[in-house]
């Protein structure tokens, strides 16, 4: 059993993303849209994440509709909940490039990727 007060990372919230599109790819097929994340810290890293007709993750640099700028810390608050996106770009915490329409769909996301498998310390 996983230690309930060891705190999550960037790595493993995307591989939770990545179940979550896998087990419910209709929940975020819907969004039509690919996103690269470039997390700076050192938990941080370049995540590709398509949610078009074969949705999944790459951990590689492409092209993308939308472009997200955050610390590693950040986006963990983010994912979290703590955080709010449009708090965290007034902020500065978070810079997105593209459409920026497409950055309001996080938060829905990842609550529908991780309602499955989410534990009380996520």
């Amino acid at each position: 059993m996983a230690n309930s007060n060891h705190p999550i990372t960037v790595q493993e919230i995307f591989q939770k993303v990545e179940k979550g599109i896998i087990k419910y790819p209709e929940r975020v097929t819907q969004v039509n849209a690919v996103y690269l994340f470039k997390i700076s810290g050192d938990d941080g890293g370049t995540f590709h994440l398509n949610l078009r007709k074969n949705p999944g993750i790459s951990f590689e640099e492409k092209p993308a509709d939308c472009i997200l700028e955050i610390r590693d810390r950040d986006f963990i608050k983010l994912y979290k909940g703590i955080i709010q996106g449009f708090k965290a770009m007034l902020s500065g915490k978070l810079k997105v490039k593209g459409d920026l329409k497409l950055a309001t769909h996080l938060n829905d996301i990842f609550r529908s990727t991780k309602s499955e498998h989410q534990s009380p310390s996520e």
